[in-house]
């Protein structure tokens, strides 16, 4: 895969993601339930907290400190404490958050153009590639995706 492509998906994951939402009310995609009891902004908000971590990965991969707190080793507790920290952001400011990760990631994606299939470690104790690292941005997104097609279509 070249980095255009991936660069290219990281962006349509993207602009898929706020399309789902379009036309929807900041005090509705504050409150809510989409997936369990996340919000669209709990899901906005636990995707940037991701992005960050992959970001914080690639970052030390190109000369940055190694992150202390990774390996990740429950996702379950880094996605209950990072709830937490971002349960009264407003929808606008976790928005912001989430669009400056992934213009982040596609930024960043171009400095490893002739390296994307080098392996590498992942923040959630796994390895997988330089190009599977900056994917675990577009495809968390497209995962979420569905739920929240599911919950408009119920809304009709």
């Amino acid at each position: 895969m070249t980095l255009a492509i991936l660069q290219a998906r990281l962006s349509r994951s993207h602009a898929e993601f706020h399309a789902a939402l379009t036309g929807v009310d900041d005090a509705t995609l504050e409150r809510e339930p989409i997936a369990g009891e996340w919000s669209a902004r709990d899901i906005a908000a636990h995707l940037a907290d991701w992005n960050e971590e992959i970001l914080i990965a690639a970052e030390h991969l190109l000369g940055g400190p190694k992150p202390a707190h990774h390996p990740i080793v429950s996702d379950q507790a880094f996605n209950e404490a990072h709830a937490t920290l971002h349960r009264a952001d407003s929808w606008q400011a976790t928005g912001t958050r989430l669009n400056a990760t992934v213009a982040r990631a596609i930024e960043l994606s171009s400095r490893f153009a002739d390296r994307l299939e080098e392996p590498t470690e992942h923040p959630r104790n796994n390895r997988g590639t330089i190009r599977d690292l900056f994917h675990g941005v577009c495809g968390h997104q497209e995962e979420h995706l569905d739920a929240i097609r599911a919950w408009r279509a119920a809304r009709g």
